[in-house]
């Protein structure tokens, strides 16, 4: 899922926001107002289920969106380097190079959230 730090960041955010909202939600319906104090209670369950839903859909991190825009980019670069009909064989292959450099460092980081995903779920499995 995510990591400890930012789960805590996030339940706590929307921890607040929903206890505000059901605070609302039971001033706004005097019939249910005897239910208000366990709102609080509530709002931790429902912003754990909201983590998990948010975990289930893979939202990208912010890390992951900066470095698939980068590769765009540099990918882009080259491609417009290798269009250029004036190119020198060694700088074609060059460039070429950086292209094969460019997919081995996207796969070795897909590598690395896998193992991460399988560490975890093994550790998982030990504690059962």
């Amino acid at each position: 899922m995510t990591n400890a730090k930012s789960y805590l960041a996030m339940q706590a955010w929307f921890t607040t926001l929903i206890t505000a909202g059901l605070n609302y939600l039971f001033d706004y319906f005097p019939q249910i107002s005897f239910f208000k104090s366990v709102a609080p209670g509530a709002a931790v369950g429902i912003s754990h289920l909201v983590i998990l839903v948010i975990a289930y859909i893979g939202l990208p991190s912010i890390n992951e969106i900066r470095m698939k825009k980068e590769m765009k980019a540099a990918r882009k670069l080259i491609a417009n380097c290798l269009a250029n009909p004036n190119l020198a064989p060694e700088q074609a292959a060059h460039y070429n190079q950086c292209l094969i450099d460019l997919d081995n460092k996207l796969l070795k980081n897909i590598n690395v959230r896998i193992d991460a995903l399988t560490e975890s779920e093994a550790k998982s499995q030990a504690t059962e």
